[in-house]
């Protein structure tokens, strides 16, 4: 079972629930994907935490942590979530909507980010080529209620290949069982994340883009667009793993962090 020093951090306007487990100096920040907590990260904080120090919490309007408010801010959470913890610079490692979080924080403060890991990461701003699926099921929560919307978003082919290992889909379908959907009730709380679009070749932070071979195309083409764009990126795929590469391709995902994470440039 996964232990840590967990935390209660007050933010402007709510509260951020995480875990803090001591390892080594260098500070991994997990950010969890859309309907999952930090529980997600299990095998990343019993399995990283002997190296590194790894911090897990819930996004603002997840897990445990406080509802969304009209004009919150999930970068000015994290901004107060690392002067908070008082983190130096930061490994920002995000799945989907957190990998999300984590390139558009990076755009805006560089210096506080000392690389990026993007697992299955999307492209906030970009016009996809069809429906998103988290969009797809809000569609379900305002026409037939949220009840409906679990259930699909839980067998929606996004997760068919976590669907194949009892380990992952038993994670996956307590996480969205917990899930408050305070995003499918609530009125519009405005963008969470900022458009990224037009800036991505700017990004100077080294980054390591993370995908499942099984994932959807929309996902596969953001993650090749980020490849192409950002200068200091490099991708590794998982030939098992869908969408949720951390849960379904653990062993993958936890050694592709640590290579790259030891072979970054020394701290000046």
């Amino acid at each position: 079972m996964t232990q840590g020093e967990p935390f209660r951090l007050p933010v402007t306007g709510g509260v951020l629930s995480g875990l803090d487990r001591a390892g080594g100096e260098t500070a991994l920040v997990l950010l969890h994907g859309f309907s999952f907590d930090k529980a997600m990260w299990s095998d990343q904080i019993d399995g990283l935490n002997e190296v590194y120090r790894v911090v897990a919490y819930d996004l603002r309007g997840f897990g445990q942590s406080g509802r969304p408010r009209p004009g919150h801010s999930h970068l000015s959470d994290l901004s107060q979530l690392v002067a908070g913890l008082q983190l130096d610079q930061v490994v920002l490692v995000g799945l989907s909507l957190g990998a999300n979080v984590a390139l558009a924080y990076a755009l805006e403060h560089a210096e506080r980010v000392r690389a990026l890991v993007l697992a299955s990461p999307g492209l906030p701003g970009a016009t996809f080529g069809s429906p998103r699926p988290p969009d797809e099921a809000a569609d379900v929560a305002r026409r037939h209620g949220i009840t409906a919307a679990k259930e699909y978003w839980k067998n929606h082919d996004l997760f068919a290949p976590a669907r194949a290992s009892k380990t992952a889909e038993a994670a996956l379908a307590s996480m969205i069982e917990r899930f408050p959907a305070h995003q499918w009730t609530d009125k519009p709380q405005g963008p969470a994340v900022p458009s990224v679009m037009g800036r991505i070749e700017d990004l100077t932070v080294p980054t390591l883009i993370l995908s499942g071979a099984m994932d959807l195309p929309i996902y596969e083409s953001a993650a090749r667009y980020l490849e192409a764009t950002i200068p200091s990126a490099r991708r590794e795929v998982s030939p098992t793993a869908g969408h949720i590469v951390n849960l379904e391709d653990p062993k993958f995902f936890n050694a592709a962090i640590d290579r790259f994470v030891r072979n970054l440039p020394p701290t000046t």
